[in-house]
């Protein structure tokens, strides 16, 4: 019974990994580092200069400020310093995570 469901699991992983490579495949760009806390992987798709989708994926405890990071970057310019402020704007928004300042210091090294 123990090796069913050991099966089964694998089934369930190996579908979801092979579903995030092909959306992430949908994505012009990706930028992706191993933190402390986790790894994150940031995914835009843009159009004519502006991000039109991005995903953010992260294995971070912190789901609720990776998904934040994501609705942020929507729709604005395709520029690092554009990407980094609207990042770092979800700390006046009343976020507070070491998540969005390591981040943005990392985004900012590849500027």
């Amino acid at each position: 019974m123990l090796y069913l469901t050991y099966k089964k699991n694998f089934y369930i992983l190996a579908f979801l990994f092979i579903i995030h490579l092909i959306l992430s495949r949908s994505f012009d760009i990706s930028f992706k580092k191993r933190f402390s806390w986790g790894e994150i992987e940031i995914c835009l798709k843009c159009k004519e200069g502006y991000i039109v989708d991005s995903k953010v994926y992260s294995d971070a405890m912190d789901y609720e400020v990776i998904t934040e990071i994501s609705k942020k970057i929507n729709g604005i310019r395709f520029e690092m310093e554009c990407i980094i402020n609207s990042i770092r704007e979800l700390n006046q928004d009343g976020i507070k995570s070491p998540i969005i300042e390591e981040v943005t210091d990392w985004l900012n090294e590849n500027t």
